[in-house]
């Protein structure tokens, strides 16, 4: 008797708890073949506590959050310039012997005018001077940009680099267009690809346009100036020349050198802080 009542008690336990007689004290969690390896199902008893029903639980991952903004370029940054700020910018241009190399004096013919139409005002104030052999004048500096019968701007190269002379030139034409437009700010764009040359001396200490470069920018006026493609010059004239042209900028920061390639790129970045000076 005792045999029988061995066997048939946990018959009769088992039965039970399959029935949903027994509540177990803890949910039972399968997986749930729902192709989501996050979905989960809990074994709980029904209503009437006699069969099993599954819950769906479902762990979904969080909501994906947006991503930091990326810190502004510097073409993006918010301008803390004066608004509307008229600006009056000369430039002093190279048209020695030496820029008619390759395509030079083309692409920079093109590259200013593409500065005057794209970055300039209409109420701006544009003015271009050459100096070669001897200095003159292509756009006189009483010009809005907006005037077109100087543009588009064809530049003609000739044979030395008389750089102090066309600095003198310079000075000249901004000290009395200064007078003449008060409440600009005033830009002077200095570029050559040589060293100051004269047909009797290579490099010529006359023709250094540091000492004159300092009285315009202690007038207020602010000096960028480009090399262009100095390292065709090699050495030791190419850093002599890159030595220069940053000792005539107002500041290291200042001076730009430059490649036929990247100086489109160059005038843009100028244009973009022309209202700071």
């Amino acid at each position: 008797m005792k045999s029988v009542l061995l066997i048939l008690i946990p018959v009769f336990l088992l039965s039970y708890f399959l029935a949903g007689g027994i509540d177990s004290p803890f949910p039972k969690k399968v997986a749930v073949p729902s192709g989501e390896p996050r979905a989960l199902a809990e074994a709980a008893p029904s209503g009437d506590g006699k069969q099993l029903q599954i819950n769906d639980l479902r762990f979904r991952p969080p909501s994906p959050q947006p991503s930091p903004p990326l810190p502004p370029t510097a073409s993006q940054q918010p301008s803390t310039c004066p608004p509307g700020q008229k600006v009056a910018v000369d430039m002093l241009l190279d048209t020695s012997g030496s820029m008619a190399r390759g395509s030079r004096i083309n692409i920079l013919s093109n590259v200013v005018n593409n500065f005057v139409s794209l970055y300039l005002q209409n109420d701006d104030i544009i003015g271009i001077q050459e100096f070669s052999d001897f200095p003159a004048d292509v756009v006189p500096i009483n010009t809005k940009s907006n005037n077109s019968s100087y543009f588009p701007l064809t530049l003609i190269t000739h044979n030395f680099t008389h750089m102090n002379d066309g600095m003198l030139f310079a000075q000249n034409k901004i000290l009395t267009a200064r007078s003449t437009y008060p409440g600009y700010n005033w830009v002077l764009i200095f570029l050559s690809d040589g060293v100051p040359e004269t047909a009797s001396s290579l490099p010529d200490p006359t023709q250094v346009p540091t000492g004159t470069a300092s009285v315009i920018k202690a007038s207020g006026v602010r000096i960028i100036s480009i090399g262009l493609e100095l390292y065709s010059l090699g050495e030791p004239a190419a850093s002599y020349a890159r030595n220069l042209m940053t000792s005539v900028a107002s500041s290291p920061s200042d001076y730009h050198d430059a490649t036929t390639t990247n100086l489109g790129d160059i005038y843009r970045d100028i244009a973009q802080v022309l209202p700071c000076t």
